[in-house]
């Protein structure tokens, strides 16, 4: 990803002159306009708790994995519930001495088995997108955080 194609409110956020304003969004102070920026600005400078928001960015990275992690395991448990009902409901079913008539018990099993089976992929598979965004977001910050310390030095 080159710096060009990060959006500008992500260089305000990083810079110490941004100003926040309400309907408007994040402005540059010295303007009172949103900047449209092509690969750096003139008037940048790293807001007072860079390191901070570093170590921020980076913290809620790891505990968003941490959820991806428990809500994986919370999905594969749901699946496997929901699996081993419809089984165990089919196996019922089809037993010697149901004599073809259909009781209530193995339906209501494949049913719930059906039902409880993606459970926990509504949870999963959401977070997951969050997630993506999250690294997205993160890699741009610290990208952008990178490229200004660059300039700064030279």
């Amino acid at each position: 990803m080159e710096i060009k194609d990060i959006r500008s409110v992500k260089h305000c956020i990083l810079c110490k002159k941004h100003e926040y304003r309400e309907g408007t969004g994040t402005v540059c102070s010295l303007s009172g306009q949103k900047e449209e920026i092509e690969t750096d600005c003139a008037n940048f400078a790293f807001r007072d708790d860079i390191e901070d928001f570093t170590q921020r960015l980076k913290d809620e990275l790891l505990e968003a994995e941490r959820i991806q992690l428990r809500l994986q395991k919370i999905m594969v448990r749901w699946f496997l519930a929901g699996l081993i009902s419809i089984i165990l409901g089919a196996t019922i079913w089809t037993m010697p001495w149901n004599h073809g008539a259909i009781h209530i018990i193995p339906v209501s099993l494949i049913v719930v088995g059906t039902i409880i089976l993606p459970q926990g992929a509504w949870e999963f598979f959401p977070h997951r997108m969050r997630l993506k965004q999250k690294y997205e977001d993160t890699h741009e910050y610290l990208l952008l955080i990178k490229h200004y310390k660059e300039i700064s030095k030279s």
